[in-house]
């Protein structure tokens, strides 16, 4: 069995914000048996100033069309979703009526936050999705996410911890990320495919808070998953599509970008 490489502590220092204590103690523990690099991630608590934040509030309560949605097959539906763009495709064991279809072109205010987003990072997106979560009993089973690409967060509302953990075999918690009104969390290209998030129930009672979702779903993720496939070359094939469609699109995005700034 290949030995893992052991990383220096300067590696997953900057993850000791985020966890007691104990769960430093054993991070640091299993670190010098030998884990992966802490996967790559990025909070700005200031992307919204105060202002900006309760307008965007205000602004995400006016919506129409959201609906209890789930994308767990065994989780019972506990936020409000409400979608813009491509919808990466459910498992067949979800049930129907806790399934969301786009809700079409996304309203000017969400465009804008998204074109922020893609001049600060030079990429390229076309999903957002927003989860309503109504009070502190409202959670996200753990689970990652298969789409190609960025993965950004904007959260207002109440604050709630976002947990952030190794992916199989090891699922080590590294972070609980405090997603308070007005922050933005970023998940880089290949580095999400590395980890699981999930947000429990909360330990206090608290209000109303929105996640504001945005990320690049090729049309090939809106139909099936990698894991569906049943052959080596259909998963190869599916991976060729996804990954083919993602790239042609930032390349696309960057000259769109580049002769507007002209």
């Amino acid at each position: 069995m290949k030995k893992r490489p052991i990383q220096p502590p300067e590696s997953y220092e900057h993850v000791r914000q985020y966890l007691s204590a104990k769960e430093f103690e054993k991070l640091d523990a299993e670190m010098k048996r030998g884990l992966p690099p802490v996967p790559r991630f990025e909070l700005d608590p200031d992307f919204l100033n105060p202002a900006e934040a309760a307008a965007f509030f205000n602004q995400l309560r006016q919506l129409p069309n959201f609906k209890f949605e789930s994308g767990s097959c065994t989780d019972e539906a506990c936020h409000l979703t409400v979608q813009y763009g491509p919808r990466q495709a459910y498992n067949d064991c979800v049930p129907e009526i806790y399934r969301v279809v786009s809700s079409g072109e996304m309203p000017p205010f969400l465009a804008h936050q998204q074109a922020r987003l893609e001049e600060k990072h030079d990429c390229t997106l076309n999903s957002c999705q927003i989860n309503l979560h109504i009070d502190g009993g409202s959670h996200v089973f753990e689970h990652k996410d298969s789409n190609p690409g960025h993965i950004f967060q904007i959260s207002v509302g109440a604050t709630r911890l976002f947990t952030l953990s190794y992916g199989m075999p090891i699922f080590h918690t590294f972070a609980h990320v405090p997603l308070t009104s007005g922050s933005l969390l970023t998940f880089f290209p290949k580095e999400q495919h590395r980890m699981y998030h999930s947000m429990k129930r909360s330990k206090e009672p608290c209000g109303m808070k929105f996640s504001v979702i945005y990320r690049y779903i090729p049309e090939i993720l809106t139909r099936t998953f990698i894991k569906n496939a049943k052959t080596a070359a259909e998963a190869k094939q599916i991976r060729k599509e996804r990954d083919a469609e993602y790239e042609a699109a930032q390349i696309a995005g960057r000259e769109r970008r580049q002769a507007a700034g002209k």
